[in-house]
């Protein structure tokens, strides 16, 4: 049994990457060879999901989506895999924080599957409690599952990088956090991660099967491009229950597969816990409003309709006999004697293919051969002269068009195309366009230089220049 987790920054992003382009949902979920799927970050309301995305053609779907279209996350169920409840999760968070769509719990008989989008700021006070309430939520929660006996799948993205080895930059965490921390591991996520695993004795079941694997990472900083220089951290997980170890068979991260700034994350289990297969008869008896099929009304969903009161009517007898004409049918006969089948035109069937046909300018050729010898050539010159000026034409607007060319873009110190960023601090450069080195931060050059805007006329005795340097 196989079991796929992906931020997808947005559900309807995916269909634009390779291999992904123009693809249905389901078609999207069939590549993975997975009994089970699960999305974070949606980044979707209802009213927008398209058809497929709600009815993807052999899978259960399952959504938790927020109100206003940002988080979000769901779950997809192969047709003939077992589900025997589902729900959000039951997080007690503080007051003023929206929970909704960032967690979803599928019972699948004998395992229980939590899917969780964990917030990503801890950059103040406020925030921080955010998030750390969030997690003793999910501990919590897990705890109790725990203790009635059952089998505990915890996956999506946390938003931690557990271990230096699952950083690029571990002594980057100082620059990104609100107050000093002394160590990568003082981090107060990083120790709730572990409290969280060793009290309740979770595995995090790609260090399980890849113990020393270095530079493996889930997620990268695509403004600044960092995912060809594989500079990321691993911030997506598959957490399972001791009890569940036995049965583990490997997991993985799948790097290679585009379409969000996060690469899909594996887990494969034996034979012996997946869930039970339903017969193709039987139907899920699920009444959550999180299950796609109970919801109202969607794009492409056509409401079943009574069609009994549409059958027609048993002819009713009248008293004067079957034979006698109603007053309409009497007024219709008189109507017809009247009109002379003489009056009645008869067209003749003309072929379709007849409309299809170019039409011949008969006008024009019998005009041009009514014309003098010395008329002729005189058209003929009018007609070459016409042709000349739309040549005269087209190289004026090649000339606007090298005119108007945008300039070009300029090199760095390393003889390469510099890359183009845009001021976003406030003040009076916000909204300006500048070029740097495209290079990493680290092998970065001090080129800079202001963005020459094209539609702006300089005054001749301007002498200043746009160069600077950092």
């Amino acid at each position: 049994m196989r079991l796929v987790s992906w931020n997808v920054n947005g559900i309807k992003t995916v269909s634009c990457y390779h291999p992904w382009i123009n693809k249905r949902l389901d078609e999207i979920l069939d590549a993975f060879d997975a009994d089970i799927i699960c999305f974070q970050e949606i980044k979707s309301v209802h009213s927008k999901l398209e058809t497929d995305m709600i009815m993807p053609k052999g899978y259960h779907a399952f959504y938790s989506l927020p109100g206003r279209g940002y988080c979000g996350v769901g779950t997809f169920v192969r047709s003939n895999v077992q589900v025997v409840s589902v729900r959000e999760g039951r997080f007690n968070l503080p007051k003023g924080f929206q929970e909704q769509g960032r967690s979803l719990i599928t019972d699948h008989g004998s395992f229980v599957l939590i899917n969780v989008y964990v917030p990503n700021d801890h950059s103040s006070p406020e925030k921080e409690a955010f998030k750390l309430a969030f997690l003793e939520a999910i501990e919590k929660e897990t705890e109790q599952l725990l203790t009635s006996g059952r089998h505990v799948i915890v996956c999506g993205d946390l938003n931690i990088a557990r271990l230096q080895m699952d950083h690029h930059d571990p002594s980057s965490f100082k620059k990104t956090y609100y107050r000093d921390i002394q160590s990568f591991e003082d981090l107060p996520i990083r120790k709730w991660m572990e409290h969280y695993l060793s009290d309740l004795e979770m595995t995090d079941t790609f260090r399980f099967f890849h113990p020393t694997a270095q530079k493996r990472y889930t997620v990268w900083n695509t403004f600044l491009n960092y995912r060809p220089a594989n500079m990321g951290t691993r911030v997506d997980y598959f957490l399972t229950s001791q009890s569940l170890k036995p049965h583990l068979i490997g997991a993985n991260l799948l790097t290679d597969i585009l379409g969000s700034d996060h690469c899909p994350i594996t887990l494969d289990l034996d034979a012996d816990i997946k869930a039970m297969s339903l017969n193709e008869s039987e139907q899920l008896d699920l009444t959550s409003k999180l299950y796609t099929h109970n919801w109202g009304t969607f794009p492409g969903k056509q409401q079943k309709i009574d069609l009994s009161s549409f059958k027609k009517a048993a002819r009713q007898p009248t008293l004067e006999g079957d034979n006698q004409k109603t007053e309409r049918q009497k007024t219709v006969a008189i109507v017809q004697k009247r009109i002379s089948p003489s009056k009645v035109s008869k067209k003749k069937d003309v072929p379709i293919t007849r409309f299809f046909q170019k039409k011949e300018s008969t006008q024009q050729t019998a005009l041009f051969k009514d014309l003098e010898s010395d008329e002729k050539v005189d058209l003929v010159n009018l007609q070459m002269e016409s042709v000349q000026s739309k040549a005269t034409i087209e190289q004026a607007k090649q000339v606007w068009k090298q005119i108007l060319k945008p300039p070009p873009i300029p090199k760095c110190r390393h003889n390469e195309d510099a890359v183009e960023m845009t001021v976003n601090k406030n003040g009076m450069n916000k909204g300006r366009k500048f070029y740097v080195c495209g290079r990493l931060a680290d092998q970065r050059c001090d080129f800079f230089e202001w963005k020459r805007n094209i539609k702006r006329q300089t005054s001749a005795n301007d002498n200043t220049s746009d160069v600077a340097h950092s």
